[in-house]
């Protein structure tokens, strides 16, 4: 352990310790259903709807320093491989576009991710592409969802925290449009 200290001043120097710009602490706000993912998604999924997680960060994930974030989810249990498709991060207004915006002027505290309520899990990659490995219908399943987002451009991505979403909020998003 005495060589400890000095590793960590060494990869501290060199800017190894995080590769990515802090993406600060994430905490889930609420659930809510849509019919269809934001204008700002080029897309011809066939979904039956959608349940939008809004969500805080402290951290402005509109700044500078960030050019790529990505959305990810999956059934909470470690790291299981086994995606459901995720949509984000956007920006929480009238209109929610993909983040990071040209426009950095209005720092942003609060954030949007967009998940089907029903759909194929898909794999690990294999030959550039990610296999159907199973179902999940998010109105029926007891499983809690793990979301958190991505920045790509590093030699690693930086991951944020996990936010869990427990089955039950996920159903009493759904209900109200009686999926």
């Amino acid at each position: 352990m005495r060589h400890a200290r000095p590793l960590a001043a060494v990869l501290t120097a060199f800017g190894l310790a995080s590769c990515g710009p802090d993406l600060g602490e994430h905490r889930f706000a609420s659930a809510r259903p849509a019919s269809d993912l934001p204008a700002a998604v080029s897309h011809s999924r066939n979904d039956p709807g959608y349940i939008v997680i809004s969500f805080t960060a402290d951290a402005d994930l509109n700044s500078e320093n960030i050019n790529a974030l990505y959305a990810s989810a999956q059934a909470c249990g470690g790291d299981t491989g086994e995606d459901i498709p995720a949509f984000g991060p956007f920006t929480d207004s009238s209109s929610p576009a993909y983040l990071p915006l040209a426009d950095r002027s209005t720092p942003r505290e609060r954030y949007l991710v967009y998940l089907p309520f029903k759909g194929e899990i898909r794999g690990e990659l294999v030959e550039g592409k990610r296999p159907v490995i199973g179902q999940f219908d998010l109105a029926k399943d007891e499983k809690d969802i793990c979301v958190w987002l991505e920045h790509t451009g590093y030699p690693s991505a930086t991951k944020t925290n996990t936010i869990r979403l427990p089955a039950s909020i996920l159903r009493e998003a759904i209900e109200p449009v009686g999926r």
